[in-house]
């Protein structure tokens, strides 16, 4: 016979302590005795990257310190692996030097499977100017509270893998860290120690539907000369929500840099710097490309001394009620800014007053071309507001123009092309010189119909800023630019009062340009009080009017 255990306070309290220390010691029934930890934003995911709690954050942040990682060859390549990457509100990631060695290029990738959504800071310190490269193929957002604070280029991408490249042989550095071990990865087991100066060359994305990269009200910028990129699936720019309700549209600037936007729907690889396309390491090469949307006034700046550069490519792009700036402001230290370049497999949508403008603002070399704006697309559409019912008139405009303020410097032409062009309700293209600079080309071609309906096509020598008693503040002495208007399959229609101009204005010295139409195997239609114009406008002016060819 087993007697009982007799049922005591004591007792009870023991067998309390039982279960508990059973509780404390055996693996996978571990209790808690204390609020359970927060999960850190960042963790590492290998190649000896270590995260770290700063003991001195600013005041108010949380900062994680990025040590460690991984220099194949001791190179100027420095690589890193996370399993998590996010930076909450208030949050810095801070990527730090620690050993002071010199580094080019930091690259880093997500490895976890779930989008980084970057609220925070993004920082590089002790790199110099070193370019951050962030790769995660299951998506990057950026809240209202984003911002970056490096020294040099940022790439953010939702490939599968970056190629690096030395002129002679490249390698790869993978997301997925399983592939690290392939003979074509750069952290192989037998690194390729004997590359010379390896450098990001292209993006790879090897799925059928690449993730989304998106950018809700934040202001993402870097130091003047240097490069923002945003490659991957869809890419978002738009307006987001503060924590007080305030709405605040995106901003991408690169003062006198370049930005690049390339938006994807299918495997192969992007070139880093021409977003050209190239087959990826399986041979495929891309069928389909994504959607790049810009919207709820948010703005795309690359303007700075020289220009800049804002590249696009994509299947469809959409810019509406937003803008994208490539402005000249001052004298270039070295080659100018080639201004926007669009190119896209569908249709470009400019809409809703949005503009598109690569300005000649300042000083600037004499006989020196800066800027310019390329659209190239299926179809093209640039509408405006032209509501009169509600009283609504909202012009949406893609311009270079020289401002009164530049002494010297012509701005870049203005390049349409497309299988269909339509301009209307108040959409207008225009090259306009208010300074001694001449204005640059109006250049529409497409294969189909080119259509003008109540829009504007139109360049001009123009003196502004009049004074008192009629007299100009700036009179212009640059020339305005020509117009091309050319249709090599269809019909070229202008209707419902669609001015095409190039004019010389009141005191003007500049001359006007001429207009050419073509449409060799279609029509040409003027319609509704529309009209093709070269002029001098006022008196006063010594300029001279250009010639119509049709």
């Amino acid at each position: 016979m087993i007697a009982a255990w007799p049922r005591t306070a004591h007792n009870s309290r023991f067998r309390v302590y039982v279960i508990l220390f059973v509780a404390l010691c055996v693996p996978g029934i571990w209790v808690s005795l204390s609020l359970a930890q927060v999960a850190p934003p960042i963790t590492s995911s290998g190649l000896n990257t270590q995260v770290n709690l700063s003991s001195s954050p600013p005041i108010g942040k949380v900062q994680y310190d990025i040590a460690g990682g991984t220099r194949p060859g001791n190179g100027l390549n420095l690589f890193h692996s996370f399993g998590l990457f996010n930076v909450p509100i208030n949050n810095i990631a801070n990527f730090l030097n620690e050993t002071s060695l010199p580094t080019s290029n930091i690259l880093s990738r997500v490895t976890g499977g779930n989008p980084s959504n970057i609220f925070g800071t993004l920082q590089t310190t002790g790199f110099g100017n070193a370019n951050l490269f962030l790769m995660n193929p299951a998506g990057i957002i950026f809240g209202p509270t984003a911002s970056l604070n490096l020294g040099g280029s940022v790439s953010f991408t939702t490939a599968n893998y970056i190629r690096l490249f030395d002129g002679v042989n490249s390698t790869n550095f993978y997301a997925n860290g399983a592939s690290d071990g392939l003979a074509s990865s750069v952290l192989s087991v037998s690194p390729l120690v004997n590359f010379g100066f390896l450098t990001p060359a292209a993006f790879g994305f090897l799925d059928s539907t690449p993730a989304s990269i998106t950018v809700q009200g934040s202001a993402l910028s870097v130091p003047a000369g240097q490069s923002i990129s945003l490659v991957g699936g869809n890419i978002s720019i738009q307006a987001g929500t503060l924590e007080d309700g305030t709405v605040q549209p995106a901003q991408l600037s690169a003062p006198g840099g370049w930005i690049h936007l390339a938006s994807v729907a299918s495997p192969g690889e992007i070139l880093a710097g021409s977003l050209d396309q190239a087959p990826n390491i399986s041979g495929q090469s891309f069928g389909t490309f994504g959607m790049i949307q810009v919207s709820e006034q948010s703005v795309i700046d690359a303007s700075g001394d020289g220009g800049g550069t804002v590249v696009i490519r994509g299947g469809h792009f959409l810019l509406d009620s937003s803008r994208i700036s490539a402005n000249t402001t001052g004298l270039a230290l070295g080659s100018p800014g080639a201004g926007i370049d669009i190119q896209v497999s569908q249709d470009a949508v400019i809409q809703n007053g949005a503009i598109l403008e690569t300005n000649v603002l300042g000083n600037a070399t004499p006989g020196v071309t800066y800027g310019g704006v390329h659209v190239k697309a299926d179809r093209i559409e640039i509408p405006g507001i032209l509501d009169f019912e509600s009283g609504t008139f909202v012009f949406t405009t893609i311009q270079s123009n020289v401002a009164p303020g530049s002494t010297a410097g012509r701005s870049g032409d203005i390049k349409l092309e497309a299988n269909s062009i339509l301009v209307k309700n108040l959409g207008q293209v225009q090259t306009l010189t208010q300074g001694a600079g001449d204005a640059g080309n109006i250049i529409l071609t497409t294969t189909n119909n080119l259509e003008i309906d109540s829009g504007f096509i139109q360049s001009g020598s123009s003196a502004t800023n009049f004074q008192g008693g009629g007299n100009p503040g700036n009179i212009a002495s640059g020339n305005a630019g020509n117009i091309e208007l050319t249709s090599t399959r269809g019909n070229i229609l202008m209707t419902n009062g669609s001015p095409v101009n190039t004019q010389t204005y009141v005191d003007s010295s500049g001359n006007a340009g001429n207009i050419t139409v073509s449409a060799p195997r279609g029509d040409i239609l003027l319609a509704d009080f529309a009209g093709l114009f070269t002029a001098i406008r006022g008196t006063g002016g010594t300029g001279g009017s250009g010639q119509i060819q049709l």
